[in-house]
Formats: C-alpha cells, sequence, structure tokens
C-alpha cells in the first residue's frame, strides 16, 4: 500500500471503505463468537489477548479530525443507536421468557435500568444494574472515542503533552476498575482504552502500514506470541484483566498489527476477502445478534437435542456462526432496503 492509498484512506467519504481493515474486522467478530465458546484455553488466550483492543485501534485509525461536535453525533449514530436498539430487543426477549409472577412492566423497565448502566458485568459497588452483556463494549468506545478527540482538540500543538494526559488517565481507569470498582458504561475501561485508539491515530497519521513487512508483521508476530508463551497473560477489559500491566497493553496491540497485515495479504484471496469484508462491514449487528444468542438462546435444548451431533466448542461455533450471519444478512438486507427507499424520497 502507497502513500496514496493511506491518503485515500484520510480523505474518503462515509461510503467509501477500505477493504482489507474491513476484512480485519471480519475476522476479529468472528473470533469474538469463538471466543464465546468453551474452546481450548490456549485458543482462548490468543483471542483475547488483542480482539478487543483491536476495535479501538481500528476506531482510532479512521479519525479524520478532532472536531468534536462532528464525532459526538456520529458516534451516536453509529454506536449509540445500534447499542439501544439491541438492548430494547434484548428488554422485548427477557420480558417474553421470563417465567414466574413478575409483573411484565417490571421486567421490561430492568432491562432498561441496564440498558442505562451499560455494565459489562455486575459491579460490587454497581451491583443494582444488571449486566448489557458484550454491547457494553459499545458504551465504552463511545466515551473513549469522544473522549479521546476532546483531549486532542485542545492540544493538537502539544502532541507529546496530549500524550501524558492519556496516559495518565489510562492508569486512573486502571486502578479504579482494579481496586475500586467497574463503573457504568465502563467508564474505567474507556480510560484505559484511550492508548488503544492513541495509538490507532498514530498509525494512520504516521503512515505506518506503508512501512516494511519486518515493522509491520515480523516484529508484532514476535512481540505478540513472545508475551503469550514467555509471561503467559492476556488483557481482557470485561472484567479488568490487565495481566503484567504495561505487557499485555503491548502484547494487545502487537496481536492487533498483526490481524492487519494478515488481513492485507488476504486480500489476494479473493473468496476470503469477500466474506471477512462483508462481514467486518457489519460487524455491530453481528455483535448485537451475539449478544442477543448470547442471552437468550439455549442452544442445547433448542437445536443440538435434535441434531445427530455432539454440542462441543467447535460445534457450537458452526451454529452460532450460521444462525448469526443468516439474520445478519437479512437486517443488513432490510436495512439496505430502507435506506435506498429513504434516498429516493
Amino acid at each position: 500500500m502507497n502513500h496514496k492509498d493511506t491518503r485515500y484512506a484520510i480523505t474518503s467519504s462515509a461510503n467509501q471503505r477500505i477493504q482489507y481493515w474491513d476484512i480485519a474486522k471480519g475476522i476479529a467478530i468472528m473470533l469474538m463468537i469463538l471466543g464465546h465458546t468453551e474452546m481450548p484455553s490456549i485458543f482462548r488466550a490468543a483471542i483475547f489477548s488483542f480482539h478487543m483492543p483491536f476495535f479501538v485501534i481500528a476506531n482510532g485509525f479512521f479519525i479524520k479530525s478532532y472536531d468534536r461536535k462532528r464525532t459526538f453525533f456520529r458516534s451516536v449514530r453509529t454506536l449509540l443507536l445500534p447499542y439501544v436498539i439491541t438492548c430494547l430487543a434484548s428488554a422485548v426477549l427477557y420480558t417474553l421468557l421470563s417465567g414466574g409472577n413478575a409483573q411484565p412492566a417490571s421486567l421490561f423497565i430492568f432491562k432498561i435500568k441496564a440498558m442505562i448502566g451499560g455494565m459489562s458485568k455486575i459491579s460490587t459497588r454497581f451491583h443494582s444494574f444488571d449486566s448489557v452483556w458484550v454491547v457494553w463494549f459499545v458504551c465504552t468506545l463511545f466515551i473513549t472515542r469522544n473522549l479521546y478527540v476532546w483531549i486532542m482538540s485542545y492540544f493538537q500543538k502539544s502532541k507529546w503533552l496530549a500524550y501524558g494526559i492519556i496516559c495518565i488517565l489510562a492508569y486512573v481507569g486502571y486502578w479504579i476498575g482494579k481496586y475500586y470498582a467497574f463503573l457504568p458504561w465502563s467508564l474505567d475501561v474507556a480510560l484505559v482504552s484511550l492508548i488503544f485508539i492513541a495509538t490507532g491515530d498514530w498509525m494512520h497519521r504516521n503512515h505506518y502500514f506503508d512501512r516494511n513487512v519486518v515493522c509491520t508483521f515480523v516484529i508484532p508476530l514476535v512481540v505478540w506470541v513472545g508475551i503469550m508463551l514467555i509471561f503467559r497473560c492476556y488483557i481482557e477489559l470485561a472484567v479488568r484483566s490487565y495481566p503484567g500491566g504495561i505487557l499485555s497493553i503491548i502484547e494487545a496491540i502487537a496481536g492487533s498489527i498483526v490481524l492487519i497485515s494478515f488481513s492485507r495479504y488476504a486480500e489476494a484471496i479473493p473468496w476470503l476477502a469477500k466474506f471477512f469484508a462483508w462481514a467486518g462491514e457489519r460487524s455491530m449487528i453481528i455483535l448485537g445478534l451475539h449478544c442477543l444468542e448470547m442471552m437468550y438462546f439455549n442452544w442445547e435444548t433448542w437445536l443440538f437435542a435434535f441434531l445427530p451431533l455432539e454440542m462441543n466448542w467447535f460445534n457450537l461455533f458452526l451454529a452460532k456462526s450460521i444462525l448469526i450471519l443468516f439474520f445478519t444478512y437479512i437486517i443488513s438486507a432490510w436495512t439496505g432496503t430502507l435506506k435506498k427507499n429513504y434516498a429516493i424520497k
């Protein structure tokens, strides 16, 4: 990829996409589904070592300007709207599927309260809020993106001061999550994630992926695998696990770079590129559907009881993937039709 391609990434309109980034997002979102099965621990560690930080890095890479107003409204449209839709669907399903003598209104309100809290896990100090499961990350990304743009807009002429503030805030977030409480909207994780979004933005503005293969693949691969094998640690943002401190952050960045570079090479395989790019472009839909199926779909009772297949981690991953991608296709086709009709009008 040459400098002309990179400038295209900066100036392209919202309707134009860079395929290898969509491929990377597609791989990462499918790895998320895989990582939420009872798979062997070594594979789970490899996935969790980078998959959530990658999405923050990707978000940082596509920050075109430090326009606070534009960032806020775009974040509302691309992050909060899907989040609210998923949580409302969750509230309806919870109300319909819950047994007992509870009033439907109280069940629905319980889940709406969970949506407002945006908790990844039930907190020791905010235990009245139920978890919203995997879509907690959307709230965190919303805060991280807007806070980062706000910081950089005020310190554009003093980048190192801005980076210093980001490091301090990241440490504060780390300390709060580890020793005080999991905060609503995972604010503590959002502060830690400032490091990842700043990394993505720096890579973009310094044309990092224009460098040679040693810098963009070989060294990150050695760092990523080396930290996993030698220190046996991996970051897990949802539960505020940062083993090794800065090592787990470096590992997450290195693993993300490996994924991005691999996705560039995957462009040479048309069928593979097309599939993962399609999934990556619809990663928010996949995330929402994955959240709902984890919360409400009993795979053993509702599917595997009728199949001549054992419900092991691999078969479960295949079943989840087929169902989620099927409904992703339906939803994306429907929303595409709505957009087309709206544009005509």
